[in-house]
């Protein structure tokens, strides 16, 4: 299910530029979920923003959400926004086999999926860590992915 709605000019800006997925960019957890998508998406089409950063924050109020108080990825497309559950699946459809195939499980009610993504997500820091920003792996294709993230919250490495 989608969740707020933007203008028509931000929606429009969005689409233009394909899919945009908003992460925790502090959480180890999170992080480390972007960097095994750029591992296993099908192509280049996702675009990478933490919530943390001006653009991600931007981006978040356009569809109704703060940024102080989102505890949920955000995927972003055609004007819609996705949360949650929702937004793994959209993501997953992304991702290259067998990764794909995770959306099978939108048969399971979205009021259970969206229960045990929320006790992950309340758990996550303490489970997977808190880092001062989001990491990418090194090398070619980290190189070739850092023109996929808006912000300024992406640093290669720690670096």
């Amino acid at each position: 299910m989608a969740v707020g709605d933007a203008t028509a000019a931000q929606r429009a800006a969005v689409a233009d530029s394909g899919p945009v997925l908003v992460y925790d960019g502090v959480c180890g957890l999170c992080s480390a979920s972007v960097r095994f998508v750029l591992r296993t998406e099908r192509d280049d089409s996702l675009r990478f923003v933490a919530y943390q950063s001006d653009v991600g924050g931007e981006l978040l109020r356009a569809y109704g959400m703060d940024q102080d108080t989102i505890d949920s990825v955000v995927y972003i497309a055609d004007g819609q926004a996705f949360r949650r559950s929702a937004a793994v699946f959209a993501m997953a459809g992304h991702m290259r086999l067998p990764w794909r195939l995770v959306r099978v499980f939108r048969i399971v009610p979205g009021w259970l999926r969206d229960a045990v993504y929320r006790l992950i997500a309340k758990t996550r820091y303490r489970i997977f860590g808190r880092r001062p920003r989001c990491s990418l792996p090194a090398g070619r294709r980290a190189a070739a992915a850092r023109d996929r993230f808006l912000g300024e919250w992406v640093a290669v490495d720690g670096r």
